[in-house]
């Protein structure tokens, strides 16, 4: 089979390419984040075809054709673009590439097109006269379809902060429905997965669209996705939930008539399935919180912020993972810390610690910025205040690329507070997202690091791989943790035995 290089800045779509591509019984060479990843991976790998996504950070898709078709006109390029990038994807089969996927990608419609563009043979494409009218029937389906009326779509997918939101229309048929079920079959291969089924005013549909959306849930639930029903006839929802027994229940269920404290979960601050959590508040905090005054980094008013009296605490153990409980209190609930006049959000730690770029970059975001947080922060939190702290602060690093240390770390700490929560759900979620960014700092962006701190990274790695049941990529970093020169000796062992454990 084919050997194939998938280009893509997501590494949610990376994999779920790569596992279609994978079951189909093709090799990958290689995985590139960028277009200049790309060029050079192209280079030394030489695939047989290259998927790739246009809108990437650096060099994007455009112009990784244009570099790549430049030194390899031969090259077998296929596009992986949004439905709002069509003239794009003209520019770039104008540029060379052969053909085009548009996301979310089915595991049906990836293996058509790359069959098709391998076996097209270049000396055709470039000689035989129905090859200009095979790109030309591309284009003119690409401007039919932006032309075609959205409302007239029998559904329309989107995807949305990590999260797919599938939106119903009453055009929605047997037939279209087939569809449907075909573009989930190519969700189920995203992990971590979510989905928010929207039916919006739909107050009815026939019997047999009922039990294919019966099927739907299930196959999404089957994938262990997280996922949201919602529907602003109560009626309909009630109908919806009869038909979906045992897989939908009402804290996934929601209608349009929610409380004000409701639809703050429905925002994008909070991923899908966040709930209102109770949980006894994290102890007394006169013996271990001060007030600090300080000023603003990013309205420069002087301010009050609550911090750790750290000297006061008493570790009682720690985690493989290197969470550290302490005896009556936990620091994690007053980890993130608010600016009370512009509402910016970040781990105390590293409250004041921006560039000026970063700065640039957090004011022209905040001007756009939707979340807004009426609460009081500078008092004894409840859990929920905690986990607002926490999606605030992952708020305001959107956009910024260089803030992934900050993010692991704040995706780390949620894991570890859905745990305590009980909500291993979204716990396995959150520690997903740390895997994904500790992995890339690991292995794309270390700096000058010591043996020791090498070793706690790949005993991190080893661990969120073992919560996201990736137990042999887990064992690769448990046996990279053992160092048997210049290495903690505690680590070595602990390391030995976590690998012990999962070969039993």
């Amino acid at each position: 089979m084919a050997r194939i290089l998938v280009v893509d800045d997501s590494i949610v779509m990376r994999k779920n390419i790569i596992g279609i591509l994978s079951q189909a019984g093709h090799t990958i060479v290689g995985e590139a984040m960028n277009g200049g990843q790309a060029q050079l991976m192209y280079r030394t790998y030489l695939p047989d075809l290259v998927t790739m996504d246009i809108t990437m950070p650096g060099i994007n898709g455009i112009d990784a054709v244009k570099l790549i078709i430049k030194d390899y006109p031969d090259a077998k390029i296929v596009m992986v673009s949004a439905l709002n990038q069509r003239n794009m994807v003209l520019q770039a089969l104008e540029l060379g590439a052969k053909h085009y996927l548009i996301k979310p990608v089915t595991p049906e419609a990836v293996i058509t097109v790359i069959q098709k563009v391998l076996g097209i043979s270049l000396t055709n494409l470039n000689t035989d006269e129905s090859s200009g009218e095979s790109q030309a029937d591309e284009a003119g389906e690409l401007s039919n379809e932006k032309t075609e009326s959205v409302t007239q779509q029998p559904f329309l997918i989107e995807s949305i902060n990590n999260t797919f939101r599938i939106k119903i229309t009453k055009y929605l048929t047997e037939e279209s429905c087939k569809s449907l079920q075909q573009a989930i079959q190519g969700l189920l291969f995203v992990k971590p997965l979510a989905v928010v089924i929207d039916f919006g005013n739909l107050e009815v549909l026939p019997n047999p669209l009922l039990e294919k959306i019966g099927e739907i849930v299930k196959a999404i639930k089957g994938a262990k996705g997280i996922l949201e029903i919602v529907a602003q006839n109560k009626g309909f929802m009630q109908l919806i939930k009869d038909k979906t027994t045992g897989e939908i229940s009402d804290q996934h269920a929601t209608s349009e008539t929610s409380s004000a404290e409701t639809d703050l979960l429905s925002t994008e601050l909070f991923p899908l399935g966040h709930k209102h959590y109770t949980l006894e508040p994290a102890g007394p905090i006169d013996n271990f919180i001060y007030m600090k005054k300080i000023t603003c980094p990013i309205c420069n008013n002087s301010i009050e912020i609550q911090d750790i009296r750290f000297s006061r605490l008493a570790i009682e153990k720690v985690d493989p993972d290197f969470r550290k409980h302490f005896v009556g209190f936990e620091p994690l609930w007053y980890s993130v810390q608010i600016c009370p006049q512009c509402n910016y959000a970040s781990l105390v730690e590293d409250f004041g610690k921006i560039t000026e770029k970063v700065k640039s970059l957090i004011l022209q975001k905040r001007s756009k910025q939707k979340v807004k947080v009426e609460a009081n922060f500078l008092v004894q939190r409840n859990i929920n205040q905690v986990f607002t702290s926490y999606y605030l602060a992952l708020d305001w690093l959107k956009d910024v690329t260089t803030a992934k240390p900050q993010e692991g770390k704040l995706w780390l700490r949620l894991a570890w507070l859905y745990e305590d929560v009980n909500d291993l759900e979204l716990s396995k979620m959150a520690s997903g997202k740390a895997l994904t960014l500790y992995k890339d700092l690991y292995h794309n962006s270390r700096s000058q690091t010591t043996v020791e701190q090498d070793q706690r990274v790949t005993m991190l790695l080893g661990e969120l791989c073992l919560r996201n049941d990736l137990k042999d990529e887990a064992q690769k970093y448990f046996r990279d943790t053992i160092v048997n020169q210049g290495g903690n000796k505690a680590m070595n062992e602990t390391a030995r035995d976590r690998m012990r454990d999962i070969r039993e």
